[in-house]
């Protein structure tokens, strides 16, 4: 197709790596989380305590922001400021590991609104109920994604935004974290798809522009271009039908901008079976095709200069080469 869409379809212009799906409830042994570092300083044990619980967290007494994973840091860096208005609140270690920094309900659940900086190197701003991300808020996980939206029970729900580090942006509908419905993603060298998806891949109908000015709108399964759509490229070739696994399978019109058409079937890009191809000054072959080329039985039709029109014979091609004429019966 001219265009390694493979790699484009899967979340990243081509030569890119593709986009890993990012689980926000994920849960980290703990031989794989960060150690805190704390002031040298006595850590004093602060009893967080009422008469229905018996909770107790200690006093964060370093920088949180040092706990957040290096690209988060700098993703958060070249983000537009998350504003929450919150009273200054004391920062605590909490028995998960992660460091807060916000409200507490009476049996001192996170709830309300907060700063969470998690053992992974993770850092949420936003609300919370139950302990959970929970209302509008934005989530910039340690390998420098960032999650703006509504989230629900710790996942993003509903509308929302991704930006992933060096790599695209999303907006769109999200479902448990994933993409989800309709929405767009763009990428920095231009390239962009707008449409359908399904638990995070490009499921439905949708269009696919590249940065060179090509484009597909049609049928997506799985990230691939699968069922009915039209490819359009910048030099001006044109294929309206169907497709298999990023590939032209079944039938199909395919034109030039010269004037050139075949009609007909196609198998991984290329001519295969029945079909017809005109060109611009009137020639038709019509007949079998092989891997792209004539082959097997076919009809020619052509201008005869000593009787000045068009005839029509019937041959046998072999790939690509005519070897007889093929006189009629009487």
């Amino acid at each position: 197709m001219g265009q390694n869409c493979t790699a484009c379809l899967k979340g990243a212009p081509a030569g890119g790596k593709n986009i890993q799906d990012v689980d926000l409830s994920k849960k980290f042994a703990k031989e794989q989380l960060q150690v805190i570092r704390e002031d040298e300083r006595e850590n004093i044990e602060t009893p967080l305590m009422s008469d229905r619980s018996e909770k107790k967290y200690k006093v964060y007494y370093g920088n949180p922001r040092l706990q957040m994973g290096q690209k988060a840091r700098e993703m958060e860096e070249i983000l537009p400021e998350f504003v929450l208005k919150i009273n200054e609140q004391t920062p605590f270690i909490l028995e998960s590991g992660s460091i807060y920094q916000g409200q507490f309900d009476e049996k001192w659940q996170k709830s309300g609104k907060g700063i969470e900086i998690t053992r992974e190197g993770n850092k949420y701003i936003g609300n919370f109920k139950d302990n959970l991300w929970e209302g509008f808020g934005r989530l910039i996980t340690s390998d420098g994604n960032c999650f703006e939206g509504e989230f629900c029970e710790g996942k993003l729900e509903g509308k929302g935004k991704m930006v992933c580090y060096d790599k695209l942006q999303y907006q769109g509908d999200f479902l448990e974290g994933k993409q989800h419905g309709f929405g767009k993603e763009t990428w920095k060298d231009g390239s962009s798809y707008e449409g359908m998806f399904e638990n995070g891949q490009k499921n439905g109908h949708g269009k696919f522009t590249w940065s060179d000015g090509s484009w597909y709108e049609g049928d997506f399964v799985c990230n691939q271009i699968e069922g009915k759509g039209i490819y359009s490229w910048s030099n001006g070739k044109r294929y309206d039908g169907s497709w298999s696994d990023n590939k032209m399978n079944g039938y199909g019109v395919f034109t030039w901008n010269d004037g050139r058409i075949y009609e007909g079937n196609f198998i991984n890009d290329l001519k295969h079976g029945k079909g017809k191809f005109k060109w611009p000054d009137g020639k038709i072959y019509s007949g079998n095709w092989e891997f792209g080329k004539q082959h097997g039985s076919g009809e020619y039709t052509f201008f005869e200069p000593k009787h000045k029109k068009f005839i029509t014979k019937k041959g046998v091609w072999e790939k690509g080469i005519r070897k007889e004429w093929v006189k009629d019966r009487v």
